[in-house]
């Protein structure tokens, strides 16, 4: 019982992980939702718009 209890006891590495895993997310949440507006509208200024926002994205 207690070896289980360990085993499911969150570590310093697994909880560390979260974060990372959860900006990742969102990274390709936000990467796919900027890739389907530059699709469906299909404008010059619509990439330009976008490319700045990855920017700000990114600087955060």
């Amino acid at each position: 019982m207690k070896q289980l209890i360990y085993q499911l006891t969150p570590t310093e590495s697994t909880t560390q992980q979260v974060p990372t895993l959860k900006s990742r997310l969102l990274a390709i949440l936000i990467a796919g939702g900027m890739e389907a507006v530059r699709a469906t509208l299909s404008h010059p200024l619509v990439d330009i718009a976008i490319e700045m926002i990855k920017k700000l994205l990114e600087m955060k």
